[in-house]
């Protein structure tokens, strides 16, 4: 497999840009508690890896990326809404809306705008692929080749087939796949 990837440093980088939002966001509009503010990130980290907020793929849609948000936020605004209630704190409804309706708008259009940088990276540069290869020849299989020729914004490029049927365009055998991946460094298989 290849080394020197950056795409092991996204998730950590989204993490932490979200966490900045999230910590400017309620230190401006819900408290200036330290110890508040501690809690509105454990909870939003805690409600992240529980939802499996940050589980999105170079295939996922935008659609579900906003889905995901979605139903982070909303679960978020419940969190929180017992929180300060269950500590008695004051904080005016004006100021919770304010948050999430920032907080909601501001992560959705960072997420939209990285989406669509990813997509357009890969599309104008030819880089941050994974390159793929696919055991077996079946409509599945050939389904899946053509999603990745005939989507190149999604960042899969397609070295080919292995199988043991006798069939025209084949890399080789099953049994060739491993030699195959290891001299030409390939990232997934399928």
């Amino acid at each position: 497999m290849r080394k020197g990837r950056y795409s092991k440093y996204i998730r950590p980088l989204l993490y932490i840009i979200d966490l900045l939002i999230i910590l400017f966001l309620s230190y401006t509009f819900l408290t200036q508690e330290i110890i508040d503010v501690f809690f509105i990130v454990f909870f939003w980290i805690v409600l992240s890896i529980i939802l499996s907020f940050y589980e999105v793929y170079r295939f996922t849609k935008i659609i579900k990326i906003i889905s995901l948000l979605t139903r982070q936020i909303i679960i978020f605004l419940l969190v929180l809404l017992s929180f300060f209630y269950f500590r008695n704190d004051q904080i005016a409804s004006s100021s919770i809306f304010s948050f999430f309706t920032l907080l909601f708008i501001t992560l959705n259009l960072w997420r939209i705008f990285l989406y669509v940088i990813f997509k357009k990276y890969r599309l104008i540069t030819g880089s941050n692929y994974k390159k793929v290869v696919i055991l077996g020849h079946n409509e599945s299989t050939n389904r899946l080749r053509r999603f990745f020729n005939e989507a190149p914004e999604f960042g899969y490029r397609d070295l080919g087939f292995f199988t043991d049927q006798d069939v025209k365009g084949k890399l080789g055998g099953v049994h060739s796949v491993f030699d195959f991946i290891i001299e030409n460094e390939i990232d997934e298989v399928y």
